[in-house]
């Protein structure tokens, strides 16, 4: 897992980005040369002087020397970056941070669980947050995920008579008021709802930050030395920690009609190429079931620890694009 943001976001910036800049520089290369080409007879049509052909060809030489500068520059910086996550296998400091300072809380029972679900049932009806977005993706207990941590939190902060800074890169609706002034996103505030909420219920005061307002905010308060670089330095440690994507599992799938059918489960598996699965319902899956008649591909699925099931008919494509999203 700790290699997955060199394959699925460092490496990508190569092939997408820093290559598409060499090829369209040598493919302008390859067109002005001929221009110039069926352009500098003197005695035959198409002629046109050749000076302004010249000057350009010299800037376009000078263009592609910044060219190789800059891509030269930007591979280091992403080897470097490379470097430093594979330092990181076998030693999983986040991980060994979190189970010396934290200590996780005791577990609901199945019983306080589907007492909440019938709470979140009311509450998502009339999008009162937190989490009625899952309603949308989730089934099972996973759609009140959410409000099961919301009711942790609120338990934890009666328990220890204590205001709550809530630490969360959820931008979500249902959670929180984006602040629409910035570029990237940030929290301008939690749901008032939640705010008021939190009150009533602990008597004390509830926020949200997102982890980099966190760092920067509390840098500021507490009047650290920290400097802005070295935080952006354990930002992008941290990222390389939570951006690591769940696996995409093949479970269990059919391809039938009514009356006949096979397995592509293993064919499926087979196609499944940097998380994503890309294919065609079609009879080279697994073979035609019963011939001349429509066929149906049904997919059960598990993406980390979610679970879904699909069905879909004849001819598709990234069936499963949606669900390979990183999670972060």
């Amino acid at each position: 897992m700790i290699r997955k943001p060199i394959s699925e976001l460092y490496d990508p910036l190569i092939t997408t980005h820093i290559k598409p800049i060499s090829d369209y520089l040598d493919a302008t290369n390859k067109l002005v040369k001929e221009l110039a080409d069926r352009t500098k007879k003197t005695i035959k049509h198409p002629h046109i002087e050749q000076v302004d052909i010249l000057h350009f060809q010299k800037a376009i030489e000078k263009y592609a020397n910044d060219v190789k500068e800059f891509d030269n520059k930007v591979k280091e910086k992403i080897e470097n970056q490379t470097r430093e996550i594979l330092k990181l296998e076998g030693n999983d400091t986040v991980l060994d941070s979190f189970n010396k300072y934290f200590t996780v809380g005791q577990d609901y029972s199945f019983e306080q669980i589907i007492e909440i679900t019938k709470e979140g049932k009311h509450r998502y009806e009339f999008k009162i947050p937190p989490g009625y977005e899952d309603l949308k993706e989730k089934e099972g207990t996973q759609i009140f995920g959410d409000l099961i941590a919301w009711k942790q939190l609120l338990d934890f902060a009666f328990a220890k008579k204590s205001n709550i800074v809530f630490i969360c890169n959820d931008f979500k609706k249902d959670w929180c008021i984006l602040d629409d002034r910035n570029s990237e996103k940030r929290i301008k505030s939690p749901r008032e709802e939640l705010i008021a909420e939190f009150a009533d219920k602990t008597g004390k005061f509830f926020w949200m930050y997102s982890q980099d307002q966190f760092i920067y905010t509390s840098n500021k308060i507490l009047k650290s030395n920290i400097t802005s670089d070295q935080i952006e330095q354990i930002l992008q440690i941290i990222a390389t920690k939570i951006t690591s994507v769940p696996e995409l599992e093949i479970l269990e799938s059919k391809y039938y009609t009514g009356q006949a059918s096979c397995d592509p489960t293993a064919k499926l598996k087979s196609l499944i190429n940097n998380n994503v699965l890309n294919t065609i319902a079609s009879n080279d899956l697994c073979g035609d079931p019963q011939y001349g008649v429509v066929k149906k591909l049904k997919i059960k699925y598990s993406f980390g620890a979610e679970i879904y099931e699909k069905e879909f008919k004849a001819e598709f494509e990234k069936l499963l694009a949606e669900a390979t999203q990183p999670y972060r």
